[in-house]
């Protein structure tokens, strides 16, 4: 949401400091959202750069919500560029369900309705990546209903690709 081409310069100087003041743990949230941000640009490769290092960084101290954020963005990262290759590429899909389950698996014990939707949300996106519509239709129904009710609507707006529209 907003301008991703500013929001990288910003993210960018962030991860400045957090290198600059020897704070790695520091660095995960501006490498998360760079990867987020190159993500919103359609830069795949760049992104998933960036989101495997932050979660790295999150998974060195343990942070189980943000590892469960980072999972969550590289399964958008492999379905996306599965939907925009526009084919299924199930080495992709295999790594879209792979950070998915691995999302969910910490997530499940926090008992967060509005992560575990998140999950539903992401997991739309990589059916719909597949082409598998009703499926991703119903998956992310459940999600936007839970997230409705938490009043985080803005987070469940999916890429056009994502109900089968091309880009």
């Amino acid at each position: 949401r907003g301008e991703p081409e500013q929001a990288l310069d910003c993210y960018r100087e962030d991860l400045e400091i957090s290198r600059n003041l020897d704070n790695p743990v520091g660095s995960g949230h501006p490498e998360h959202h760079m990867g987020e941000a190159l993500l919103a640009l359609g830069q795949h490769d760049e992104a998933m750069k960036h989101l495997r290092r932050g979660l790295e960084l999150f998974s060195a101290v343990n942070d189980r919500v943000n590892q469960a954020h980072a999972h969550l963005a590289m399964a958008r990262a492999w379905a996306q560029r599965a939907a925009r290759r526009r084919r299924r590429v199930l080495l992709q899909d295999r790594d879209a369900l792979h950070h998915l389950w691995h999302a969910r698996n910490l997530i499940e014990p926090l008992n967060r309705p509005e992560l575990t939707s998140h999950c539903d949300v992401t997991e739309a996106l990589v059916l719909a990546a597949r082409r598998d519509i009703e499926p991703a239709m119903a998956r992310y129904r459940a999600g936007l209903a839970v997230l409705e009710r938490q009043g985080d609507i803005a987070s469940a707006t999916p890429p056009p690709f994502a109900l089968g529209r091309q880009p």
